[in-house]
Parts: structure tokens; sequence; C-alpha cells
């Protein structure tokens, strides 16, 4: 499972402008190989669901039987499930004989998880429902528990596939400027109602002080997002003597004694950095992992055709506290910050 970052503009027409970043927890993907069999002269075929989120192993039958016959769901296992038909056949005296096929395995990051009660696959759901203090999502392989008030030390409990557990909460928003080392707090984290939004979102508006800002929780089958969405823009850095020229926003986000998690470094090329250099983080927690992030502006929505900027992030410890630090270059998202709405006088 990974946990990307991503940032996203989108035009006041729909949503209100916002500048949207993100921390997403997603199970494993489907492998990339698959094997051309599944048994004796039984060859398989890769499909893609309509929906793009779903592959099937097949049998030689064409797929566009499938539909045309009675199926039933067999076998289940934490990313698949297994289907099967009954044929029925008649002999030349009239007596009808019939047995079953496996007709296809299906393919799903986070299909089915372990029921706690019978201990059985059950179909997994992509729900956030009230709870005892704010909501749940538990009917899934990771399950998460949210605060009602977002100023909540470990405002999210997230409990992975392998039982480990991951509290966190947002502190804020920082600007750094990489030419100095220079950092100023230019937003911090304030209390904030969640609502539940649809089927599997949790919203906390205007959730932070000095800067109009909500934050946003998306529960999916294969992962968890935290966005961070500004809705104005924020204060140049030249209000707090810093160079917009090498200066970044940052995210900061506070995990609660979390399980300590494997750390590969890839450095890329930054506008921001001295150097030119910036590292990258991706943290392996074992069942979850966070992966690389985007930044991006989006007019009335995500669109292919809006520019993507990569966030970096670390995990670092900042007196005795773990701190994930995500941030992207000021400049790379210039244009974008200037489509939001002026901040509020």
């Amino acid at each position: 499972m990974k946990i990307p970052t991503s940032l996203m503009l989108a035009d006041s027409a729909t949503v209100s402008a916002c500048l949207l970043t993100s921390i997403a927890i997603s199970a494993p993907s489907i492998p990339a190989k698959l094997p051309n069999r599944i048994g004796t002269n039984q060859f398989v075929r890769y499909f893609n669901s309509p929906s793009g989120k779903h592959f099937y192993l097949a049998s030689s039958n064409s797929v566009r039987k499938l539909a045309k016959q009675s199926y039933f769901v067999g076998e289940r296992g934490p990313d698949s499930r297994t289907w099967y038909k009954i044929i029925a056949a008649t002999n030349a005296a009239g007596q009808v004989t019939t047995h079953t096929n496996r007709a296809y395995v299906e393919l799903a990051t986070g299909m089915n998880y372990l029921d706690d009660i019978t201990g059985k696959w059950k179909e997994s759901r992509e729900i956030i429902e009230p709870f005892p203090g704010g909501a749940i999502a538990r009917q899934g392989r990771h399950k998460v528990i949210f605060a009602n008030n977002l100023n909540t030390a470990g405002a999210i409990a997230l409990q992975m596939p392998d039982g480990k557990r991951l509290r966190s909460n947002v502190l804020g928003l920082e600007y750094f400027d990489a030419s100095t080392g220079k950092s100023v707090l230019i937003a911090e984290v304030k209390d904030s109602q969640g609502q539940i939004v649809g089927s599997n979102q949790v919203i906390y508006a205007d959730a932070f002080t000095g800067i109009s800002a909500d934050v946003r929780y998306t529960y999916r089958l294969s992962g968890f997002e935290q966005d961070v969405i500004l809705r104005a823009q924020p204060p140049s850095p030249k209000s707090y003597g810093l160079n917009p020229g090498t200066t970044s926003l940052r995210v900061l986000t506070e995990f609660l004694n979390p399980p300590e998690p494997k750390i590969s470094t890839a450095h890329a090329r930054s506008t921001v950095a001295t150097d030119g250099i910036r590292p990258d983080e991706e943290l392996d927690f074992g069942s979850m992992h966070m992966g690389r992030g985007e930044a991006f502006g989006a007019a009335g929505g995500v669109s292919p055709e809006h520019r993507k900027t990569r966030v970096h992030k670390q995990f670092l410890t900042m007196d005795g506290r773990k701190i994930l630090v995500e941030e992207v270059p000021i400049g790379t998202i210039q244009k974008d910050l200037k489509n939001l709405p002026p901040i509020a006088s």
C-alpha cells in the first residue's frame, strides 16, 4: 500500500478555487505480469473492467458470453474472487447431468476483508458511517476512525491490514526558504467539525487560522487520502521576508508513535533547492507505504491536460515528534495560485 502526495488547483466556478495537497494510502497493485495459463489447456486472458479498477483472469471462453449465463462466487481472497458457472448437459437418453466449471478469477486491490465475527472473507465497501465521537470506515482491509474535531491529537486513526496503526493529525502550513533555511508557520489547524460527504469522504471545512482552507479525507478500497484544500491565495512569501524563488509551501502532519518505516530516498530536480536537487522519501510501513506525490491545477475539477508538479516529502523527527513534511516549490505553482481568489483583507 502507498501514500502519495498531490497538490491541485480548481476553478471557483464549481467548487470554488482551491489548492489541494494529499496523503494517500493504497493497497499493493495487481502484478504487472500474470500467468498465461490457469490449468492444463486452459488459457487465460487479461482484461480491464469498464471501471478500470478490476482485472480478470478468464478461461478461453469469450468474455462476451459471461453476461448471458448464470454465475456464482466461490472462493474469495483479499484481492480476488473466483466465479463459477453450472453447466447442464442432456444426453441422447434425455438424462440431464450438471457440472461446475471455474469461469474466471476477478482481481482488484482490497476487494475483500475478513469479517471479525464470521472469520470469512466479505466484499469490501467504500463506506464511511457515523460513529461515537466521529465517523468510521470499517468495511475494508484497512479501517479508519475520524474524530469529530480535526483539532485533536491523533484525529485520524488508521489501522493497516497487518494490524499496525497510524495515528495522525494535520498541524499546519508553512513556508520554507531553502536559500536561508528560514521557515515560517503561516497557518495552524483550528477547531473544525467533520462532515460526511457522499459515501466515502469526510470534510473538515475552514480548518486553519490565517488562511481559507479545508481538509478532506477519502476512503477507498485500495487506500486512503488526506487532502488540504486552499480556498484562497496564501500570503506572499515576500510578506515574511522570504525569497519566492527559493521558497516552498509545506504541509505538516504529525504521526503519534508510528511504527518505524523503511525509508528509501529519491533525489529529484527542483527549482527551489539551492543545489537544484531535493530529496523525496518513500516510506514503507509493510502493508502500506507512502509513495510519490504531485501538485496540479484544475479548472472545475481534475483533468489530464493540467500540468503536474512533483511534491517532495520527508519523514522527520522534530523535538522528539514524528512529522511528515510535504513541500512544493512556490515558483512551480505560482500561475495556478494567481487563479485563486485573493486572500481576505
